[in-house]
């Protein structure tokens, strides 16, 4: 087996992530603890492997279920 496939860098844990989206079509969250508990990371290691923009579609997800407090976005 490659090292490459051993070393899980951020770069393809997201790339993990959008794969599982695009294959199960679930929502973000749900993505990464599946993925968590697939390879067994532990939760405190996932903010460190979540890129920017995923961190930004969780957030959206998260207001859109209002788990967070909405804020005002303008008409596009």
């Amino acid at each position: 087996m490659d090292i490459e496939y051993k070393i899980l860098s951020r770069k393809r844990f997201c790339d993990m992530v959008e794969e599982y989206i695009y294959m199960k079509d679930v929502p973000y969250m749900d993505a990464v603890i599946d993925l968590m508990d697939q390879h067994e990371i532990e939760p405190d290691r996932i903010p460190n492997l979540i890129n920017t923009s995923i961190k930004d579609k969780i957030e959206a997800e998260a207001r859109d279920l209002n788990f967070l407090e909405r804020i005002n976005k303008l008409p596009i």
